[in-house]
């Protein structure tokens, strides 16, 4: 925590007489031995994890484990994690709730709203497709080898270790999918076109960038001979071209086989049976909130109604920024001189911290995704200077899109909002648990707070540029929910725009989303949700507090109890808006 509140002790002798102020419990130690248990039996089962999470596993005092699996995935495998996740419940049960410190509390709370949502999730794996376009094996499976953290011998072998399972993790999945099949469940055919074409993509490469990122690595470890380095590029070499391509191959072949399978057609969730149900478990993990589809859906309608309003009221009067924002071109060119800037100008949104080391790099054009225009990837919990930034550079079409995309990935977004956490201390157990509906909501409000650091003429250009992106979002966010939670058409979703909106994107746009949202559903739910959350407790505070607003002050109630849920983050702005510190 970077600062704390000051707890001012006010007495109202005419309206509440004398209070007792508040009991100070102390830090429960069995508690805080009992998340880092849990934490080391995560970690000692799982070897990936525990090299993307720890640099240096025995100052956790955590086990190599037995065997190399990439995790498991079968009817039997979903029914297990429920059972595990209900067991891990029970144990936190065990604990008096009073008996816990604040801090405590608030670990407590966070990590059994996860434990609950996991587990319900876990209950519909019907619907869990495993060779989805943005989260499916072949996608995940390639990034995860593309960054490990390779420095010495141990890391080869373990990096080679894993990717002998590779092979095993397709067969399994494929097996899976084909069951989930023949009950109905499968994608539709333009979903598995995108997927097919990342297969694709990864095997007709002429540089195939395991090898080649391999041999990258493998150059720099000074620990191992050049004999050695010449026969792990061989082993390296023989997986990938008589295991991975082929298995891919297998999978593309299988998926094909199965092609057409689904028992709806150009149809969301909520068609299946238990389609809505599924649905609304999916958004409350996604959102990271508790808040109800219906209640989700409404709140989304008015932020683009507010939007839509702000951009009515600059057209009547500020022609100028219109013209501005339409051909606005930012004065940094590249990423050198916006990671400059922005290093410079993140300090006004949040307190800076001491130093935040990270390296960025361009993706290989064989192994990106076009949903994806960069990803953040979080240094080891133990060695914070390991902190990776990659770039899709097929989907940063100008210097502006690569400056939110940076502000977003890097600071005050991402990477700031996972190192700030860290450098608190907290538990590693609750350093282990995410909430992707906050952490992207952070990083799209980023976005906006760094557009009003920029210099423009007309003021009201700044909302230009972020009306652009919150309507983006919010409107994929709404038609999301519209296809998948309420089984909309095309026809229908005109219609609620029409009516509620007063604009029409079209049919043909219409259509472009509603695939969208059909291929990865809910995946845009933690951006256009997290976002509207964040604008509205922004929007909130600058009515609330007018010239006294400090920025710092409000981001420092958004970050100090790191990344958690909503219904959290709630509590803790209504206290906010109580009075400033």
């Amino acid at each position: 925590m970077k600062k704390l509140f000051l707890l001012i002790l006010v007495l109202l002798l005419s309206l509440t007489g004398c209070q007792k102020p508040n009991k100070v419990v102390d830090d429960n130690k069995e508690f805080d031995g009992f998340l880092y248990s849990e934490f080391q039996a995560l970690l000692n089962d799982d070897l990936i994890s525990q090299h993307y999470q720890v640099y240096n596993p025995e100052t956790y005092q955590l086990l190599r484990p037995e065997v190399a699996s990439l995790g498991e995935v079968s009817y039997e495998s979903y029914q297990e994690q429920v059972e595990k996740t209900d067991a891990l419940i029970a144990k936190f049960k065990e604990f008096k709730y009073d008996s816990l410190s604040s801090r405590q509390k608030v670990d407590y709370d966070v990590i059994m709203w996860n434990l609950n949502a996991t587990k319900e999730l876990n209950k519909y794996p019907d619907f869990d497709f495993v060779f989805s376009p943005m989260n499916g094996y072949q996608s995940n499976i390639i990034t995860n080898f593309m960054e490990f953290r390779i420095e010495n011998k141990q890391d080869i072998e373990d990096y080679l270790w894993l990717l002998k399972d590779v092979s095993r993790l397709f067969k399994d999945g494929i097996v899976f999918t084909k069951q989930q099949a023949e009950k109905g469940y499968f994608l539709q055919d333009y979903t598995l076109d995108e997927t097919i074409d990342l297969i694709d993509k990864f095997t007709d490469a002429k540089d195939n960038q395991l090898i080649v990122s391999f041999k990258d690595k493998v150059a720099l470890v000074n620990d191992i001979s050049e004999e050695e380095k010449s026969a792990f590029l061989q082993e390296n070499e023989e997986i990938v071209y008589s295991q991975i391509i082929p298995v891919f191959k297998e999978t593309k072949e299988a998926l094909n086989g199965l092609r057409g399978s689904s028992s709806i057609k150009d149809q969301g969730l909520a068609a299946y049976p238990n389609g809505k149900e599924y649905y609304a478990t999916l958004f409350k993990y996604k959102a990271s909130d508790d808040i109800s589809v219906d209640d989700a859906f409404k709140a989304l309608n008015d932020y683009i109604l507010s939007w839509l309003q702000q951009y009515i009221v600059i057209l009547s009067g500020a022609e100028g920024a219109v013209d501005e924002a339409s051909n606005y071109t930012l004065p940094y060119k590249g990423v050198d001189e916006i990671l400059v800037y922005l290093e410079e100008h993140y300090p006004k949104i949040v307190h800076p911290l001491p130093s935040i080391d990270y390296k960025i790099s361009y993706l290989d054009p064989s192994i990106t995704n076009p949903s994806i225009s960069a990803y953040y990837l979080q240094a080891p919990i133990d060695n914070t200077r390991l902190n990776v930034i990659r770039v899709n550079g097929e989907n940063s079409s100008s210097d502006f899109d690569l400056f939110v995309t940076l502000a977003h990935e890097g600071l005050p977004g991402h990477l700031y909002q996972n190192m700030n956490f860290i450098q608190t201390e907290a538990n590693p157990y609750r350093l282990s648990n995410s909430f992707i509906g906050y952490s992207e909501g952070w990083a799209m409000i980023s976005e906006f707070f760094m557009i009003e650091t920029l210099d423009f003429e007309y003021p009201e250009t700044a909302t230009i540029l972020k009306s652009d992106i919150g309507l983006n979002y919010a409107i994929g966010a709404l038609v999301d929910i519209m296809v998948n939670y309420y089984g909309y058409d095309v026809a229908q979703i005109e219609e609620h725009f029409s009516t509620t909106f007063g604009f029409n994107l079209g049919t043909e746009a219409f259509q472009a989303i509603r695939e969208g949202v059909i291929s990865d559903p809910a995946s845009i739910i933690p951006y256009g949700y997290g976002l509207m959350k964040m604008d509205n407790y922004y929007n909130e505070a600058l009515k609330k507090y007018g010239d006294k607003f400090s920025i710092i002050e409000f981001t420092e109630v958004l970050m100090k109890n790191g990344e958690r849920p909503f219904v959290f983050v709630d509590k803790d702005i209504a206290q906010y808006m109580k009075g400033k510190k």
